[in-house]
Protein backbone atom coordinates (compact mmCIF):
# COMPACT_ATOMS: atom_id res chain seq x y z
CA UNK A 1 0.00 0.00 0.00
CA UNK A 2 1.33 3.63 -0.75
CA UNK A 3 1.64 6.38 0.85
CA UNK A 4 -1.07 9.24 0.37
CA UNK A 5 -4.25 10.14 1.14
CA UNK A 6 -8.18 8.52 0.95
CA UNK A 7 -11.27 10.31 1.28
CA UNK A 8 -13.61 9.39 3.98
CA UNK A 9 -17.65 10.58 5.05
CA UNK A 10 -18.46 14.00 6.75
CA UNK A 11 -15.54 15.42 4.93
CA UNK A 12 -12.64 13.70 6.61
CA UNK A 13 -9.64 11.99 5.59
CA UNK A 14 -7.38 9.11 5.80
CA UNK A 15 -3.69 8.95 5.51
CA UNK A 16 -1.53 6.33 4.72
CA UNK A 17 1.87 5.49 5.53
CA UNK A 18 4.47 3.42 6.40
CA UNK A 19 6.11 3.33 10.10
CA UNK A 20 5.23 5.64 12.72
CA UNK A 21 8.22 8.47 11.95
CA UNK A 22 6.00 8.58 8.56
CA UNK A 23 2.96 9.00 10.24
CA UNK A 24 4.45 11.61 12.75
CA UNK A 25 5.38 13.93 9.89
CA UNK A 26 2.14 13.37 7.86
CA UNK A 27 0.57 14.21 10.95
CA UNK A 28 2.66 17.24 12.15
CA UNK A 29 2.49 18.67 8.85
CA UNK A 30 -1.46 18.40 8.33
CA UNK A 31 -1.37 20.35 11.97
CA UNK A 32 0.88 23.27 10.75
CA UNK A 33 -1.19 23.60 7.69
CA UNK A 34 -4.34 23.78 9.88
CA UNK A 35 -3.02 26.10 12.34
CA UNK A 36 -1.33 28.50 10.00
CA UNK A 37 -4.87 28.72 8.38
CA UNK A 38 -6.29 29.43 12.18
CA UNK A 39 -3.74 31.91 11.97
CA UNK A 40 -5.04 33.73 9.20
CA UNK A 41 -9.07 33.83 10.31
CA UNK A 42 -8.98 33.72 14.17
CA UNK A 43 -12.58 32.83 13.73
CA UNK A 44 -11.24 29.62 13.30
CA UNK A 45 -9.69 29.11 16.86
CA UNK A 46 -13.16 28.46 17.96
CA UNK A 47 -13.35 25.04 16.53
CA UNK A 48 -10.28 23.89 17.80
CA UNK A 49 -8.75 20.72 15.61
CA UNK A 50 -8.75 17.74 17.83
CA UNK A 51 -6.15 14.82 17.46
CA UNK A 52 -7.56 11.67 19.48
CA UNK A 53 -4.88 9.32 19.96
CA UNK A 54 -4.87 5.48 22.03
CA UNK A 55 -2.78 7.08 25.26
CA UNK A 56 -1.88 9.62 27.67
CA UNK A 57 2.05 8.91 26.69
CA UNK A 58 1.50 9.18 22.62
CA UNK A 59 -0.76 12.27 23.81
CA UNK A 60 2.34 13.61 25.46
CA UNK A 61 4.94 13.23 22.63
CA UNK A 62 2.35 14.32 19.70
CA UNK A 63 1.75 17.61 22.23
CA UNK A 64 5.81 18.02 22.29
CA UNK A 65 6.53 17.20 19.13
CA UNK A 66 4.02 20.09 17.85
CA UNK A 67 6.06 22.45 20.13
CA UNK A 68 9.03 21.57 18.66
CA UNK A 69 8.35 21.75 15.39
CA UNK A 70 6.42 25.02 15.25
CA UNK A 71 9.09 26.65 17.34
CA UNK A 72 6.71 28.01 20.09
CA UNK A 73 2.92 27.24 21.64
CA UNK A 74 -0.04 26.60 19.60
CA UNK A 75 -3.52 28.13 19.82
CA UNK A 76 -6.19 25.82 18.13
CA UNK A 77 -5.47 22.06 19.01
CA UNK A 78 -6.64 19.85 21.27
CA UNK A 79 -4.91 16.56 21.72
CA UNK A 80 -6.89 14.12 23.26
CA UNK A 81 -6.98 10.31 23.98
CA UNK A 82 -9.71 8.06 23.41
CA UNK A 83 -11.10 8.15 27.62
CA UNK A 84 -10.71 11.86 27.11
CA UNK A 85 -12.86 11.55 24.48
CA UNK A 86 -15.26 9.12 25.62
CA UNK A 87 -15.22 11.51 28.64
CA UNK A 88 -15.78 14.66 27.00
CA UNK A 89 -18.68 13.21 24.48
CA UNK A 90 -20.17 11.73 28.04
CA UNK A 91 -20.09 14.97 29.94
CA UNK A 92 -21.53 16.99 27.03
CA UNK A 93 -24.91 14.39 26.66
CA UNK A 94 -24.79 14.92 30.89
CA UNK A 95 -23.45 12.12 31.72
CA UNK A 96 -21.16 12.60 34.85
CA UNK A 97 -18.28 10.33 34.75
CA UNK A 98 -18.23 7.70 37.49
CA UNK A 99 -15.07 6.13 38.82
CA UNK A 100 -15.37 2.37 38.87
CA UNK A 101 -14.86 0.17 42.04
CA UNK A 102 -12.61 -2.43 40.52
CA UNK A 103 -9.71 0.37 40.32
CA UNK A 104 -9.58 0.68 44.19
CA UNK A 105 -8.63 -3.28 43.97
CA UNK A 106 -5.98 -2.86 41.03
CA UNK A 107 -4.65 0.46 42.41
CA UNK A 108 -3.37 -1.70 46.08
CA UNK A 109 -2.64 -4.45 44.44
CA UNK A 110 -0.20 -2.26 42.31
CA UNK A 111 0.77 -0.58 45.29
CA UNK A 112 1.30 -3.67 47.33
CA UNK A 113 3.51 -5.08 44.93
CA UNK A 114 6.02 -1.95 44.42
CA UNK A 115 6.35 -1.22 48.79
CA UNK A 116 8.59 -3.49 51.04
CA UNK A 117 6.65 -6.51 52.40
CA UNK A 118 5.95 -6.82 56.45
CA UNK A 119 7.92 -9.38 57.82
CA UNK A 120 5.82 -12.74 57.52
CA UNK A 121 3.80 -11.96 54.49
CA UNK A 122 3.44 -13.47 51.07
CA UNK A 123 4.20 -11.41 48.21
CA UNK A 124 1.07 -10.44 46.29
CA UNK A 125 1.19 -11.47 42.27
CA UNK A 126 -0.50 -9.95 39.66
CA UNK A 127 -2.84 -12.54 39.17
CA UNK A 128 -4.45 -13.24 42.42
CA UNK A 129 -6.74 -10.75 43.96
CA UNK A 130 -5.61 -8.53 47.08
CA UNK A 131 -8.49 -9.69 49.23
CA UNK A 132 -6.98 -13.13 48.82
CA UNK A 133 -3.61 -12.40 49.83
CA UNK A 134 -4.75 -10.45 52.24
CA UNK A 135 -3.62 -12.50 56.07
CA UNK A 136 -3.30 -11.94 59.30
CA UNK A 137 0.16 -9.96 60.73
CA UNK A 138 0.51 -12.26 64.06
CA UNK A 139 -0.98 -15.60 62.75
CA UNK A 140 -1.06 -14.94 59.17
CA UNK A 141 -4.72 -16.53 58.84
CA UNK A 142 -6.26 -15.28 55.74
CA UNK A 143 -8.61 -12.33 56.37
Amino acid sequence: MSEGSRTAGAGGRVKVARGARAVEALLLADIEALLATAEADHRLLAQPVVVVVPSRSLRLHVSAAVVATRGRSAAGIEILTLHGLASEVAARCGERRRPGRQLLAVLVGRFARRSRPSRGSPPVSRTASFRSRRRCATCSTPV
